[in-house]
């Protein structure tokens, strides 16, 4: 297959594959609580990654050596996990799928926010532009009002953003640390520290 097909067929099974995970969780809502929930797919997830890290790599390769392993570790567990998916289930239980897939989808464009703060990443102005028109579309979603900001809508919504919040600042942090273990025990480990 040429690559420039390969690359539209994977584009096209990441944004089902993505898209199809909103819905999953708003059904899963219906039978657990959010945070319980949240915790057992990453209890499974984190078993099915670690077992398969340990039985297709050296021991050396998925242990944790250095400070910077155990830092990068807790930083993915608590922010790329935890707090991501504690945010994202919760705020789930009061929006739909589609509500809360365009808000969550800001996490790539808040990013470079924190990196301008936390990296000290200069953004061009078109940069910052874009930035802004994100954000602007979200509001326009949103539609944020004096009178239903207390509402459970509202709350599931600004829930959702602090989900996609936590995705930035997490991916900006893990950066800023730079551990050196590779990604997939890196994942593996904050799995496990995420899901507890």
């Amino acid at each position: 297959m040429p690559a420039r097909y390969r690359d539209a067929v994977s584009f096209v099974l990441l944004a089902v594959l993505f898209g199809g995970a909103f819905v999953a969780i708003k059904t899963g809502l219906r039978e657990f609580p959010p945070l319980l929930f949240a915790g057992f797919r990453f209890d499974v997830g984190a078993a099915v990654l670690m077992g398969y890290v340990v039985a297709t790599r050296a021991r050396s390769s998925w242990l944790p050596r250095t400070r910077r392993d155990l830092l990068g570790i807790t930083v993915a567990g608590v922010f790329l996990v935890a707090l991501n998916n504690a945010l994202l289930f919760t705020g789930q239980g009061s929006t739909t799928p589609a509500m809360a897939s365009i808000m969550y989808g800001l996490n790539p464009v808040l990013a470079p926010v924190f990196a301008w703060w936390l990296l000290d990443d200069r953004l061009s102005t078109t940069g910052w532009l874009g930035i802004g028109v994100a954000l602007a579309g979200v509001v326009l979603v949103v539609q944020p009002s004096p009178g239903a900001l207390a509402s459970d809508g509202t709350v599931g919504k600004l829930l959702v953003l602090g989900a996609a919040t936590a995705v930035a600042a997490g991916s900006v942090l893990l950066e800023r640390v730079g551990p050196r273990l590779d990604a997939l025990p890196l994942t593996a480990w904050a799995m496990a520290v995420g899901a507890g």
